[in-house]
């Protein structure tokens, strides 16, 4: 797509993802939200734990996002907003995870878009792409220091993405590798989530100017649960859950328009069977690439449940056996 004088208008700044003015069209995942590894997890966020050997874990999540690009007539003032080019962005991702010798997670990945809808005249950039497959992804997890129930936890994970997706706004047009480490700390009854990675991928420059490449990747979160506790896997446990994730582009570290930033709180009921299923909302923090006014997320999920406890061995019966 060539270049277009609407997109040399000075004052028409893309603050998110849209079209870039070059003959190659930019093509990248507008989403920002990556569903977490295993049902064990946060909903964005991941932990340190591990499903045990052979364990296995299978979870959907459903997010929608509400107006994660627009224009802005004026950069920086959300007042100027004069386009929706997404309005709304509807994604089903299934994960797959498997455990081994207590200490590695394998996991797997497939979003699909359900709905990407936008303004019909979205002022010269890429009007919003429909459905269809976003990047899969594939990756490992590895416990460096810490049991389930220890008072830290230290894990090393790895996370390939393949350039499945289609369409300007469903997924990046090259391979993308996202190294991170999940630190928790666990000051009973809460659980205390870190993230922090970067992410490796092709460099895109977008209308406006905005770059979309390489990415520090960060989340805090924490987890409190008001039915249960972490250390008994044999009960119901409902946990609240409080996150905030976001990513800064390394070519404007912190800029408006190249750092997403969300905040949401949730719930997830957690069953002795190994039964997941929760719901959370949340809110752009900022206008970067992708960042909604408005995100919704549900999951469910199971994984295999823990081994319950060995039962305690049956009284001897000491009296002497009478003649």
């Amino acid at each position: 797509m060539g270049d277009t004088p609407a997109m040399r208008v000075p004052l028409m700044v893309l603050v998110v993802v849209a079209a870039a003015a070059a003959p190659v069209e930019a093509q990248v995942t507008l989403n920002r939200f990556r569903a977490s590894e295993t049902p064990d997890d946060g909903f964005q966020l991941s932990r340190p734990t591990d499903l045990g050997h052979l364990g296995m874990g299978a979870q959907l999540h459903l997010d929608y996002a509400n107006d994660p690009l627009v224009y802005e007539r004026t950069l920086g003032d959300a007042e100027t907003e004069a386009a929706a080019v997404v309005a709304h962005q509807l994604t089903a991702t299934l994960g797959f995870a498997f455990g081994l010798i207590d200490r590695v997670v394998i996991f797997a990945g497939l979003p699909v878009n359900l709905a990407v809808t936008g303004d019909d005249d979205p002022l010269g950039a890429n009007a919003a792409d429909g459905t269809g497959l976003g990047d899969a992804h594939l990756g490992a997890r590895a416990r460096i220091l810490g049991e389930r129930d220890d008072t830290f936890g230290l894990a090393g994970q790895l996370t390939l993405t393949f350039p499945t997706g289609g369409g300007t706004y469903r997924g990046d047009d090259f391979l993308s590798f996202h190294p991170e480490l999940l630190f928790e700390a666990r000051p009973e009854p809460v659980r205390v989530m870190v993230n922090l990675g970067y992410r490796i991928r092709e460099d895109q420059r977008l209308a406006g100017g905005v770059l979309v490449g390489d990415e520090l990747t960060f989340g805090l979160g924490v987890a409190v649960p008001v039915l249960g506790n972490h250390r008994d896997p044999f009960h119901d446990r409902v946990d609240v859950h409080a996150q905030i994730y976001g990513a800064a582009t390394g070519g404007d570290f912190f800029g408006r328009e190249t750092t997403p930033l969300e905040g949401s709180v949730g719930a997830k009921l957690h069953r002795p069977s190994g039964w997941v299923a929760g719901l959370a909302i949340g809110t752009g923090m900022s206008r970067g690439v992708g960042s909604p006014d408005v995100r919704v997320v549900a999951t469910a999920g199971w994984r295999t449940p823990p081994e319950p406890p060995p039962e305690p061995d049956s009284p001897v019966d000491e009296c002497p056996d009478e003649e």
